[in-house]
Order: structure tokens, then sequence, then C-alpha cells
């Protein structure tokens, strides 16, 4: 059985996998013909998602998982986010018009939670397509930790004092999205993130250490709730198009082990 959230009449569903593919752009053509898409996995207690375009399934992700953009051709799309859960699926409904020229961004938000409590639900992101200058990142922030009120966002030098700095984001609750901004970027510029409720700036519930931010590429940030080692209660997953990663606070633990597979020495002492 599927539990339906959320159900939209779609008008463009594509039959089969044939004119799925014949329907997806190739990523070289023109921008009067084409968009591209990208899917994020920022639901803290779900299993892996599927994420479906027009019912097939587009990515399977797990939590703080990303994708590339992916070059498709404008029309309706049917979007989806699939769970898949013993005897009781999740499903997720909506129908979206995808235009040429824009890049979008489709991330899982929410609590899949229990006995119909969820909160799960996807968080559409719409920018044009638009060439970052020389020498900057273009930086954009989501609000994805359901259970947290406003955040400042500050990018200072790394040795910079908060107590005269002013955020350079200010995301007003779960599911806020920014607006895009340029910061200078490249092997000169090293930029520290720290993340605190809005108007504290005693409370830092992230703080990045120094941070270089590659030139010439446009950066999302989704901050979500940290799941890992460590006392920070959040992190941030990261996506420029083409690679994802996760930045940690700065006093996270790593995890470390030993072996000894040599077959002819004695007992050894590891030290750290």
């Amino acid at each position: 059985m599927k539990r339906i959230f959320r159900a939209v009449k779609l008008t463009a569903v594509l039959a089969c996998m044939a004119a799925w593919v014949a329907a997806c752009g190739g990523g070289s053509g023109s921008l009067d013909n084409e968009l591209r898409l990208r899917v994020i996995n920022a639901s803290p207690d779900a299993p892996p998602i599927n994420f479906l375009v027009d019912n097939v399934l587009f990515f399977p992700l797990d939590y703080k998982s990303g994708t590339r953009y992916t070059y498709l051709t404008p029309a309706p799309r049917a979007m989806g986010l699939e769970v898949v859960l013993p005897g009781d699926d999740v499903l997720i409904e909506e129908s979206r018009s995808l235009l040429a020229g824009r890049e979008y961004t489709t991330i899982a938000v929410g609590k899949l939670g229990e006995n119909g409590s969820s909160t799960l639900q996807m968080l559409n992101i719409d920018n044009a397509i638009a060439v970052v200058p020389a020498g900057t990142t273009r930086l954009q922030f989501v609000h994805a930790v359901p259970d947290t009120a406003a955040i400042d966002v500050y990018l200072t030098a790394p040795t910079d004092s908060l107590d005269a700095a002013t955020p350079a984001f200010t995301l007003a609750g779960f599911r806020e999205i920014s607006a895009q901004q340029d910061f200078l970027s490249g092997d000169a510029e090293s930029w520290r993130i720290r993340v605190t409720p809005a108007g504290d700036k005693a409370t830092i519930l992230l703080d990045s250490g120094p941070e270089t931010l590659r030139a010439s590429v446009s950066l999302l940030f989704v901050v979500v709730p940290n799941t890992g080692t460590g006392t920070a209660p959040i992190s941030l997953v990261t996506n420029d198009g083409t690679f994802g990663g996760e930045i940690l606070d700065v006093t996270t633990p790593a995890d470390v082990r030993v072996y000894n597979v040599s077959p002819d020495l004695p007992a050894l002492t590891a030290t750290a």
C-alpha cells in the first residue's frame, strides 16, 4: 500500500523508459531548449529516497547525498518522492512546468515520522543558468533543519571575531531559501563559515574553520541535522552541480582504526 501525502493530477506522464530517454537533453544543446535538474536528500530519518521524474526512477539517494545536474528538455514534469517501507510505501507527487534556460534543484526535506506525522516534502529551487564571474564563487543557502528556527550565516576571514560581523545570509525558518550571492574566491581567499541562531552570535551551531571556495562555481549549501559524531547540531551538505560533499564543524572528532597485518612483527603500540 502507498501512503500518498500530496497528489496532483499529472497531465504529461511518459509512457515508458524509451520515451523518458528521448525526452532528456544531452547537455550540449542551446539554453533555448534545455534545462538542468539535480536532486538532494536532506531528510534525516528516512531510508533511501527514490526521486521520480515522469513516474520513472531518476535517482535513489541516501541522506546527505545529491546528484550532478542532468540536462532535460523543457516540459511539464511529474516530480515524485518515493520511500519504500515494509508493506506501506510513501509517495509524494506534484507536477511542475520546467522551463528552458533554468537550473532546478529538488530537495527532500522534513522527517518521515511515525503514525501519520510525516513532514516529508519536496522543496524546489529555481535559478537562471548564469555564468559565475571569474574570481568569485556563487553561494546559496537552504534551511533544511525541521526543528530549528531562524538562523544567521556568517562568512568572515578565518581569524575575525563575530562581534562586528553582519550575517551574509539570514534564513527565517525551515524551508527558507536564500538568494544567490557572489563572494571572492580562489587560493588567496579563505573564508570561515559560522552558523548561529538568528540574532545570537554567542551560540555557534557550526564553525567550519578555514575554507577555500573554488572559483567560478555556483555552490549550494543545505543546512541539515547532524546525525553523525560530534556535538554540533548541524552540518552543511554542499553541491556545485557536479560534485557533492559535506562540511562538518571544526571540532568534529575523527574515527581511527589501526591494523597490524605484518606476518613477522611482534605486537605493536599505536600512538596519535
